[in-house]
């Protein structure tokens, strides 16, 4: 059965409840939108009432009216109850934050007040309040709202339009949106985000990076903490979709301090993700992209690293781990007079913690609810 939107709901109320003809024009002073969005609604309108047998007579010049419309009444009543109760009304912040979740997505390509008036049901004032609003939001990450003939767009670098994108998962979702095909993912991941990431990435790519990761852990014998892996499988998503719009990372030359990079397994690992998805979708993921997916990898300890250099680093990054850990230990002392230096166990678990969050910091890389809207 055809879903109806909000608005082509109310249209078919008020045809239901008019027994002569009338034009278009009419209706849109109800439903408060342009006569050339309610034509385009009509056809899908009709291809609903042709599945009931139901006609919507036409008279130039008159208007339209449905036939026999107590009958109608009578067939739609239920399904029209359904209807409503499928297509429930988001609230002003749902409705923000899917524009904006939408305006990223689509960076390149303008949109207009119009459109997302006609699209929401709502009035064009309304509409500017929520691009306002937007707009000081997508302050935060860098980002401005070029406004132009052809409509009002987001603009900015690819790495702040990522980053706000990511920001902006986790914070939409439908609580009724069927996951059907991502049980296997499921386990992992609450039923929240799980709805977040199917509203915005198509199921089979997900179920594609999924794999794909769970096929890194198996190689690398570990499992990564479920908020590590949410924020992995979100990074790539976002990095899939931008490419096949056209949009990745600017190329930049490798700093002479990274050039042992390419002898790790996690740069290796990268690179071999990178080029297996730029074979499987057809797109072109370049260095700058490997890179952001390294930092990711050696972030969050998915691939472990054995070559020289790679110990090296690790090293150092072990001892401001363990300076770290000290001092926040020596504090803790301190505060609750109790002794935990001399436990082991307690020691390596913090040392867990601390690394990849010094790692984080050092890559600019947000924890996954750290980001508040």
């Amino acid at each position: 059965m055809s879903n109806l939107n909000n608005r082509q709901i109310e249209f078919v109320k008020l045809l239901l409840e008019e027994n002569e003809y009338r034009t278009i024009k009419y209706f849109s002073t109800f439903l408060k939108t342009s006569c050339k969005t309610l034509q385009k609604d009509l056809r899908v309108i009709e291809k609903y009432l042709n599945k009931f047998n139901i006609v919507l007579a036409r008279k130039r010049g008159t208007g339209i009216k449905i036939v026999n419309v107590k009958d109608a009444k009578w067939l739609l009543y239920n399904n029209i109850k359904w209807q409503e109760k499928e297509c429930k009304k988001v609230s002003v912040n749902e409705r923000r934050i899917e524009i904006a979740r939408n305006m990223l997505i689509n960076s390149g390509t303008a949109t207009s007040i119009q459109k997302l008036s006609d699209m929401y049901y709502v009035s064009k004032t309304s509409i500017s309040v929520d691009l306002s609003c937007i707009e000081k939001w997508a302050a935060n990450f860098n980002l401005i709202m070029e406004k132009s003939v052809e409509g009002t767009r987001i603009k900015g670098n690819e790495v702040d339009i990522r980053k706000a994108l990511d920001s902006l998962i986790v914070k939409y979702h439908k609580k009724d949106y069927k996951n059907e095909g991502l049980y296997d993912i499921a386990a992992r991941i609450d039923e929240d985000t799980l709805n977040s990431l199917s509203e915005t990435f198509d199921k089979d790519k997900i179920s594609y990076i999924n794999q794909y990761l769970v096929g890194l852990e198996k190689k690398y014998n570990c499992r990564l903490n479920d908020t590590y892996y949410i924020n992995l499988l979100t990074h790539i998503l976002i990095s899939l979709t931008r490419a096949l719009s056209g949009k990745q990372i600017k190329e930049k030359t490798l700093e002479e301090n990274h050039s042992y990079l390419k002898s790790e397994r996690a740069y290796v690992e990268a690179v071999n993700m990178v080029n297996k998805m730029n074979e499987d979708f057809n797109i072109k993921l370049g260095e700058s992209e490997v890179y952001y997916l390294y930092q990711y990898f050696v972030s969050f300890g998915l691939v472990k690293n054995t070559t020289p250099n790679a110990d090296e680093v690790l090293d150092k990054l072990n001892f401001k781990a363990e300076i770290f850990t000290e001092k926040v230990t020596n504090c803790i002392e301190k505060i609750m007079h109790i002794d935990i230096s001399n436990d082991e166990i307690i020691m390596k678990s913090l040392l867990l913690h601390v690394r990849p969050m010094l790692n984080r910091l050092n890559y600019d890389i947000k924890g996954y609810f750290t980001t508040s809207v």
